[in-house]
């Protein structure tokens, strides 16, 4: 496949958790990453290489090597922004919940087994008890 070829494959896809970050944008942003955002993702991750000037202006902007000032590098920034924090949202969420489950499995192991008395015949095992028969 050429790598004309790619960048087409991807064009008129959203980019990954659009479906949670759209909000965040406006109409006419979310009308761009919805058209451009897989393309750009890739772009911008080394997935495919750029292949027009303005494709390696726009990496240049992704690597903070100058400012976004066109409409696809402003919208980027402001997703990679947007998701950075999602992303680190979602691995504090994850931390929590490990360490909640690690305090949980801690606390079972800790506890006392189960103990057993009859009241009628004293004995300390089910199992053994007469009073069950």
């Amino acid at each position: 496949m050429s790598e004309k070829s790619k960048h087409k494959a991807l064009i008129g896809k959203p980019p990954e958790d659009m479906a949670h970050l759209g909000y965040l944008f406006t109409e006419r942003e979310r009308s761009y990453l919805n058209k451009y955002g897989a393309w750009l993702d890739a772009l911008a991750n080394s997935r495919i290489s750029p292949i027009t000037a303005k494709q390696s202006e726009f990496l240049k902007s992704v690597r903070c090597e100058k400012q976004p000032k066109t409409e696809a590098e402003v919208i980027w920034a402001k997703w990679s922004k947007a998701r950075e924090e999602l992303l680190q949202k979602r691995a504090a969420a994850r931390s929590r919940r490990e360490n909640e489950e690690s305090k949980n499995m801690s606390s079972i192991s800790t506890k006392k087994p189960f103990s057993f008395i009859c009241n009628a015949c004293g004995s300390n095992s089910p199992n053994l008890c007469r009073c069950s028969e």
